[in-house]
């Protein structure tokens, strides 16, 4: 007889669930939690209140995306492109150095106007 615990069987859960997320289509709300994202087009997307923190966005084209209220929190945004990108409210913490060797940070965004 297998015992599981319901700790374990939590964390097999959310663990699902998390990795599944990051193939789930832009929308408001969604959960892109640790998702590899770089380079995707997600111009005008509509991601008010999405969850892309641990995300590495570099290169993505986030050009006149809703943003409104989503956390970017310790999201990689090297090179992505957020020209007219609606931020109002956005969550950015993390920014710093991405590297030893850059002095580049990890929130330098081609087209933001979000004071770094």
């Amino acid at each position: 007889m297998i015992h599981r615990s319901p700790a374990l069987l939590l964390l097999l859960i959310f663990a699902d669930t998390a990795q599944a997320a990051c193939g789930d289509p832009p929308r408001p709300d969604v959960i892109w939690i640790a998702c590899n994202l770089a380079g995707a087009d997600l111009k005008g997307a509509d991601l008010r209140n999405a969850v892309l923190s641990r995300s590495s966005l570099q290169g993505a084209n986030l050009s006149t995306a809703q943003l409104t209220h989503a956390d970017l929190s310790f999201a990689d945004l090297r090179e992505a492109d957020l020209s007219r990108a609606v931020m109002r409210d956005a969550h950015m913490v993390g920014c710093g150095p991405h590297g030893r060797s850059s002095r580049e940070p990890i929130c330098a965004v081609r087209g933001s106007t979000v004071p770094i």
